[in-house]
């Protein structure tokens, strides 16, 4: 497996300021290395968007269905925001890479609204 901060053909990963990343699998799954880094570097933009407001997140595949089959690949995203509560975002896909996609977009999007529902009760409680 290629170590993504070290890699020579994202150079630009290793300027970028980090927000740690965690990506964990249950048994059964298996999440090979252009996975890892597909999933490393759209939270790290991700997570840039975010600001300092992103302390941390985590990436978990499960598989729900074993060795039955179907759509049994789940992703659980939670990310950390500061002084904000966590967003827990999951999806469910034929394969690792197409639910963390669905569960990635789901989590943009929440974190998002939640952190400009915050700036506006700021503004109104001010």
């Amino acid at each position: 497996m290629k170590d993504v901060a070290t890699s020579e053909a994202r150079p630009y990963i290793q300027s970028m300021a980090t927000t740690p990343v965690n990506i964990r699998t249950s048994k059964g799954i298996e999440v090979d290395g252009d996975t890892r880094e597909h999933v490393n570097v759209r939270m790290q933009r991700q997570l840039q968007k975010l600001g300092s407001k992103a302390m941390r997140a985590t990436v978990r595949f499960e598989d729900v269905n074993g060795p039955k089959g179907g759509v049994d690949t789940v992703c659980r995203i939670k990310i950390v925001l500061a002084g904000l509560q966590s967003i827990v975002t999951e999806a469910r896909g034929s394969e690792a890479r197409e639910a963390f996609d669905l569960a990635a977009g789901q989590s943009q999007r929440a974190a998002t609204k939640l952190i400009s529902a915050a700036r506006s009760a700021r503004r109104r409680a001010a």
